[in-house]
């Protein structure tokens, strides 16, 4: 799962939406931030294929499937932020959900 955490990180840096589609089941829902109504990874991706984002993976922890948690650093054009990531897999290996912590207090110019 580290590993696929690595590669969902990469194609986020590169703006591949086709690859970031690729790696979410059918069903999968995403939260980001936490609080907010849930999302179709497609609808997700779609609307973030126009933004620059940069991730620095801080930390990354994988105890056992099907959860794995990221820290990681997020640099957008309005600055930039630490974010928790709770990725859920399926068995096959395609992530299920998504949950990102974060607020507005958290970004620093």
């Amino acid at each position: 799962m580290k590993a696929a955490l690595g590669a969902y990180f990469d194609a986020m840096n590169a703006g591949d939406t086709a690859k970031l589609k690729s790696m979410f089941s059918d069903d999968a829902m995403i939260e980001d931030p936490f609080g907010t109504p849930l999302r179709t990874s497609n609808a997700f991706f779609d609307r973030l294929a126009t933004v620059k984002l940069n991730f620095k993976i801080l930390a990354v922890t994988a105890p056992a499937m099907p959860t794995a948690a990221a820290a990681v650093n997020l640099t957008t054009p309005h600055g930039t932020l630490t974010v928790i990531e709770l990725f859920t897999f399926k068995p096959e290996g395609n992530i299920s959900s998504l949950k990102a912590y974060w607020g507005s207090d958290d970004r620093k110019q």
